[in-house]
């Protein structure tokens, strides 16, 4: 049984529109920033919210998408939407435009880490167990911060079949480690927890490979960025999905590339 919510699984929600004025609407959003202080991410639900048809009329959808980029200005990271589409368009356009921005102007981003997405797995001895020890290690790790976790999920093996069910995870993080260097830690990690060498694809205690770092794009004698068969693979896009399904790796939505895989997840089964 869990203990609780590890907190950095915890969202912040101030609340815009539970019981409140117009006006008091208007404050909290134009004050998200203050929230910061509580070291969450904060999410706003402002779809379609009455105080915005009173700004607007019937324009509702019109006024939600301007009330939510300023929101994103404010401090605001996670939106509850309704109109998915619309909301895409509009936040593509605010992140370029605000990265370009930052860029021209010489200014450091936000966070200056690299956001990551990492795959873990494993079929040897305690599965889940293993996979649960791997992932408190990273989060304890100097220079590493996980800000999300999946599900484990019990998966069929890949690329060579004769062998036992796996476990499967995914977790991000932002870590202000190089790409080679963050590999050394993870490899390390590997060790720690008990992997030997062993055939290609076989049987193993851990495996934890760095999916996507950034938008980086990277082919060196160790590492490939992003990694060469995500997008073949329903035991790693299926808990990424569930995780960041807007996420784009090479030009591509997570949550679209695990739907066009459906067939093959269902050997995809979550254990949590």
């Amino acid at each position: 049984a869990r203990a609780g919510v590890a907190f950095n699984r915890i969202l912040l929600d101030p609340g815009v529109g539970f019981g409140k004025t117009p006006e008091q609407n208007h404050v909290c959003i134009w004050n998200l920033d203050r929230f910061r202080a509580f070291g969450c991410p904060i999410l706003v639900g402002l779809s379609r919210k009455s105080f915005i048809g009173r700004i607007v009329g019937d324009q509702r959808l019109m006024g939600t998408l301007a009330a939510d980029m300023i929101a994103l200005l404010r401090g605001a990271s996670v939106l509850r939407i309704h109109d998915v589409i619309e909301n895409r368009v509009a936040l593509d356009i605010f992140k370029t435009l605000s990265a370009s921005a930052r860029a021209a102007l010489g200014e450091p981003r936000p966070d200056a880490r690299a956001n990551v997405a990492l795959a873990l797995g494993g079929n040897v001895g305690d599965k889940a167990g293993t996979l649960r020890r791997a992932l408190r290690a990273l989060g304890g790790e100097p220079g590493i911060e996980l800000t999300a976790v999946s599900c484990l999920y019990r998966t069929a093996p890949w690329g060579k079949t004769d062998q036992d069910w796996f476990v499967n995870a995914c977790a991000l993080a932002r870590t202000d480690l190089a790409p080679e260097a963050l590999l050394d830690r993870v490899k390390a990690l590997e060790v720690e927890l008990g992997r030997k060498p062993g055939e290609r694809w076989g049987p193993r205690v851990i495996d934890i490979d760095i999916i996507a770092y950034d938008d980086v794009v990277l082919t060196s004698g160790r590492l490939t960025l992003p990694h060469p068969e995500l997008f073949n693979r329903a035991f790693v896009l299926v808990p990424l999905a569930e995780i960041a399904p807007e996420r784009l790796i090479a030009g591509r939505r997570v949550g679209e590339a695990a739907a066009s895989l459906r067939a093959e997840a269902s050997d995809v089964v979550t254990l949590d």
